[in-house]
């Protein structure tokens, strides 16, 4: 198993993030983008001359989901026409 925190649920993903980092609990924003980095100051790796911790980064790898069920499909195509529709009435 990996110690390394992630979000399986892409659409919980989109929605709400919360992950437990030794020590520190990290709240990833909703919409969050792929590849975003996030700074969490003061909980990294303590200074080598004992005066203080440095600043842990975490980066958001976002993985899409594969073997989608039929009705997964349906759901992501539902979205894609609904985000094609706003886009275009914005334009």
């Amino acid at each position: 198993m990996s110690t390394d925190p992630f979000c399986s649920n892409v659409a919980v993903c989109v929605v709400r993030a919360v992950f437990n980092v030794p020590e520190t609990t990290l709240k990833v924003p909703p919409e969050t983008a792929n590849g975003q980095r996030m700074r969490l100051a003061g909980q990294g790796m303590p200074q080598v001359n004992g005066s203080g911790r440095g600043d842990l980064y975490a980066e958001v790898s976002i993985e899409l989901p594969r073997n989608l069920t039929t009705r997964e499909k349906d759901l992501f195509a539902e979205l894609a026409r609904q985000r094609g529709a706003a886009s275009e009435s914005a334009a």
